[in-house]
């Protein structure tokens, strides 16, 4: 290769060819290429798979986001209307919205999301305890987003909606409505 074909590198005082840039690109895509082989073999070596775990059957998976949906839309309205119609203090409007949400996302999961029957007082006293959880986490984060960081309350709201969802749905799906024979 004569000199016309090298370009001066000042860093390091030599020439380097022109496609130096073009040699980077192809390791820089090589390696991702090597290491999402290497995920997708661990994953399948270790029979792993996250999102199929996680969401379980789609059918209730859609399910539980209609349900969701549906006293996510409850608990937004009725706490939006207690927040800023009736002027109840932020944290009683968010408990009352609350747990109008909780009692209609109840009775839809158990009968409609996993459709279970049976054994009925043990899913009731773990959704209990996971809501106990998702309560505390509801109030802080929404004390977190509206008095801490000074984030415009509604959309606090919708903030913490969807990461109480993520919770929830992860609770319910692998502990309160898992099949209790399996156990």
């Amino acid at each position: 290769m004569g000199l016309s074909n090298r370009k001066f590198s000042p860093s390091l005082g030599v020439g380097c060819p022109n496609d130096g840039q073009k040699h980077n690109d192809e390791i820089r895509k090589n390696t991702m290429r090597l290491l999402v082989r290497v995920w997708d073999d661990f994953c399948r070596l270790s029979r792993i798979s996250i999102v199929s775990r996680f969401i379980g059957e789609p059918n209730i998976f859609l399910r539980y986001i209609g349900a969701g949906s549906i006293a996510a839309f409850v608990e937004f309205s009725l706490f939006s209307f207690l927040y800023q119609m009736a002027d109840l203090n932020l944290l009683l409007a968010n408990c009352i919205s609350f747990a109008v949400a909780v009692i209609l996302c109840f009775i839809l999961q158990k009968n409609w999301t996993f459709q279970t029957s049976g054994n009925g007082q043990r899913r009731l006293q773990l959704y209990l305890i996971m809501q106990a959880i998702s309560a505390v986490l509801n109030n802080a984060l929404m004390y977190i987003f509206v008095l801490q960081l000074g984030i415009y309350a509604p959309i606090s709201k919708l903030l913490e909606i969807a990461i109480v969802f993520l919770w929830n749905y992860s609770f319910c799906r692998l502990v309160v409505f898992a099949k209790i024979d399996a156990r």
